[in-house]
């Protein structure tokens, strides 16, 4: 064969070897690589279907309103849709602590002129909470409707009703001084229009006096605005406070007692002889002593303890022999006071006071006698 028939035929049979090649690789294990396509198309179609899932939850409802508006009821929390998304992020969303959550938002103008409405909402116009990803989309509202009653908000000062209190013995008084008369609340516009002053709770003074053994006491207390005012949404606005200033004051209260009553001597060896004279404030009594009728005057506390005293004979009444006419102001122990002594535990020293009694209400004859002469022997 020639050099110039070779150079012809080169190219041909090399064009030939390559589709024989490619031919070969498509053939060659024909049954395998058409098992192994139809597989592949298999997989890429299960796949491709299980990219998107939808599934049930319980979703909580998440109401997002304007500044201006606020919720006068607790509407219902929860509603029952169908998500639709990744199958990663159903079962994230599946396998949450927490259920998913739907922000429902409500602005002013779903009021129109209107200050309270009731309106009806489905859980579809709201936004999923995008912390679950935002693949997630809802697919349909199983139980969706939502009834709320919404009002437009409103900041207004309104003066602080006159406090009051419960608990309060009847020995007891009580002041209670505003610190400030008036305060900001926070709440619907159509109620606080309505509303003249603020109504409080009352103030539970017997909690206060357990175990007080003082008879004054002065507390700053903080009050709280009615129940009523609460079930209507009223609230106090941010930071403010009603302060008041409580002041408890044992009263006191009159006893008539009789006190055991005997004449004083300046000397006991001073020689005389005396004679009481009965009246309305003094008596005698069967075994030949005196009493003196007083009006004492204390809190019910200590009126009983000067009566404990007295059974236990702590308590004695005395006059000068030489002041035939006397009367007291007030007790100071065992000290004269304008001629009575009065005989009393320390510890009720001052905590007492009695009525006087009127100058001629004790009568005395005072006799000079004798010195006997057997006397002193």
């Amino acid at each position: 064969m020639s050099a110039a028939e070779k150079s012809s035929r080169g190219p041909t049979q090399s064009v030939r070897g390559f589709a024989d090649f490619v031919f070969g690789m498509f053939t060659r294990n024909l049954v395998s690589k058409i098992a192994a396509l139809f597989l592949a198309v298999l997989i890429w179609i299960t796949v491709r279907q299980d990219l998107t899932r939808t599934a049930e939850f319980d979703t909580l409802v998440i109401f997002d309103l304007s500044p201006d508006l606020m919720l006068l009821e607790d509407a219902p929390d929860s509603v029952t849709v169908e998500f639709e998304g990744p199958t990663s992020r159903i079962e994230q969303l599946r396998r949450a602590p927490e259920p998913p959550e739907i922000v429902l938002q409500i602005t002013r103008q779903e009021l129109g002129d209107q200050l309270i409405a009731t309106r009806t909402f489905n859980a579809d116009r709201g936004n999923i909470n995008h912390n679950y990803g935002e693949e997630i989309s809802i697919s349909r509202v199983i139980e969706g409707n939502i009834t709320v009653t919404v009002a437009v908000k409103d900041v207004q000062r309104k003066p602080v009703a006159r406090p009051t209190a419960t608990g309060l013995p009847p020995e007891w008084e009580i002041r209670i001084d505003l610190l400030k008369p008036d305060v900001r609340l926070v709440g619907p516009k159509a109620v606080l229009d309505d509303l003249t002053e603020v109504p409080v709770l009352p103030v539970a003074v017997d909690r206060m006096l357990e175990g007080l053994e003082e008879d004054e006491l002065t507390i700053e207390y903080e009050l709280e605005i009615s129940d009523n005012l609460k079930a209507e949404r009223v609230g106090l606005s941010g930071g403010e406070r009603i302060s008041c200033r409580i002041t408890l004051t044992r009263s006191l209260t009159p006893k008539e007692l009789d006190i055991p009553f005997s004449v004083l001597l300046e000397d006991p060896d001073w020689p005389v002889t005396m004679e009481v004279h009965e009246t309305d404030l003094v008596k005698k009594l069967e075994d030949g002593s005196f009493v003196i009728h007083l009006t004492f005057t204390g809190s019910p506390r200590d009126l009983a303890r000067v009566e404990e005293a007295l059974a236990a004979k702590r308590v004695r009444a005395y006059v000068h022999a030489m002041k035939l006419q006397v009367y007291a102001e007030k007790i100071e122990g065992r000290g004269s006071v304008d001629g009575v002594l009065l005989e009393l535990p320390p510890e009720l020293w001052g905590r007492v006071t009695f009525r006087p009694p009127p100058r001629e209400g004790i009568d005395l004859e005072v006799f000079k006698r004798e010195k006997d002469p057997e006397e002193g022997k």
